[in-house]
């Protein structure tokens, strides 16, 4: 079988289209950086790539968790720590009480500042962070 000369050019056009939809196709790639842009570019690869995306935003996620877990931990670290720092001036002020060498006057300044290391107790118990109360309710 003879080819004609215009089955000859049909068939070079052809070809030159094919080679210019490649030709395309690859620049797109070069300037996006993206081998598959939409989900027609490769079917077979596109259930990878979200299941990536999805992993990606699961990991987002589990990083903004964990920083906000820190900030919260430290925020709990830092009230215990004011915390025991009231304890122990209570217990210091409670044995400097229980000398017999202080007078009425005496025992009511200590007295007094008892009621405000209480308040400052209380204050430290309502601690928050982000509006949130770290150790008693709503």
């Amino acid at each position: 079988m003879k080819a004609t000369q215009g089955t000859t050019y049909r068939m070079l056009g052809s070809r030159l289209n094919d080679l210019t939809l490649q030709l395309e196709e690859l620049r797109k790639i070069g300037a996006t950086g993206k081998k598959v842009n939409k989900p027609s570019d490769d079917p077979a690869s596109i259930r990878p790539i979200l299941n990536t995306r999805k992993q990606l935003s699961n990991v987002d996620r589990y990083m903004e968790t964990m920083g906000q877990s820190l900030d919260k931990m430290q925020a709990t670290d830092g009230h215990l720590e004011h915390v025991e720092n009231i304890m122990q001036r209570v217990k210091e002020i409670s044995l400097n009480a229980v000398n017999g060498s202080l007078n009425n006057e005496d025992r009511s300044v200590l007295a007094d500042e008892i009621v405000n290391l209480r308040k400052e107790l209380l204050d430290a118990a309502n601690g928050k962070v982000d509006g949130k109360y770290l150790f008693s309710g709503y």
